[in-house]
């Protein structure tokens, strides 16, 4: 069944949702000294999931598989991480922004009066999949197939998508991989059942049959059984 997207925060209800949240200011903090320590890591890691589970309530997929690929690209999960190279080129964030969707991303902070934060960051990029008027910085296909995942995807559909569909890097198989480790652990940590494996497609005696990895093998008829294991009649050259 498909999940409704959840109620989407306005441009002037976000500064009211980042008052409303009580650990901001410890990613408010992240430019101060000891930010990489590992309690304030696990700090940053605990906003951002909070994030996301506000935007998307009741969906552990969608948490592990944007988590996953989140620690893929900021193992730090610091909002401020920034490549270098030209302004426009480089990406910023949690997700590295780039090119268009880092141009309105600070255009959103400067119209709205927000404060640059994990939590700003990931109300954009929801913005992105579930606003009104979204732009083009992901693309209609591609955002679609994105909510498809989030909204009845397991946390490995996610995980795929957010790397085919919005990173697009040139070595897609092998960052999807990556990406799989990453949410396999969010997936633990969360609780988050793994998928089911679907059965594989055996041909017996001719037959296509399903079987999964703990069927027993399927026995062989008697006519099927070979000739030297029954009695023969003498005479014959049988052997």
């Amino acid at each position: 069944m498909d999940m409704p997207p959840p109620t989407l925060l306005q441009p002037n209800q976000f500064n009211e949702h980042l008052a409303a949240s009580p650990s901001q200011g410890v990613l408010g903090q992240s430019g101060r000294d000891n930010r990489n320590s590992n309690t304030n890591v696990e700090r940053r890691k605990t906003q951002v999931l909070s994030a996301l589970q506000t935007y998307f309530p009741d969906n552990p997929n969608a948490w592990a598989g944007i988590m996953g690929n989140i620690e893929g690209e900021n193992t730090l999960f610091d909002y401020q991480q920034e490549e270098k190279g030209d302004v426009q080129n480089r990406g910023y964030g949690l997700f590295q922004f780039t090119g268009p969707q880092r141009t309105k991303y600070f255009e959103h902070l400067r119209d709205t009066g927000t404060e640059d934060s994990a939590e700003a960051q990931v109300g954009h990029m929801y913005n992105m999949l579930y606003g009104a008027n979204p732009g083009h910085e992901i693309g209609n296909t591609k955002r679609d197939r994105i909510r498809q995942s989030i909204n009845i995807g397991t946390g490995y559909d996610v995980s795929d998508s957010w790397v085919s569909d919005y990173e697009i890097p040139e070595d897609v198989d092998s960052k999807k991989a990556m990406r799989r480790g990453y949410t396999r652990g969010w997936m633990e940590k969360l609780n988050v059942p793994p998928p089911q494996s679907k059965p594989t497609p055996r041909k017996t005696y001719g037959v296509m049959q399903n079987r999964t990895a703990n069927e027993s093998p399927k026995k062989a008829r008697p006519d099927m059984i070979l000739r030297k294991s029954m009695p023969q009649p003498k005479g014959l050259g049988l052997k």
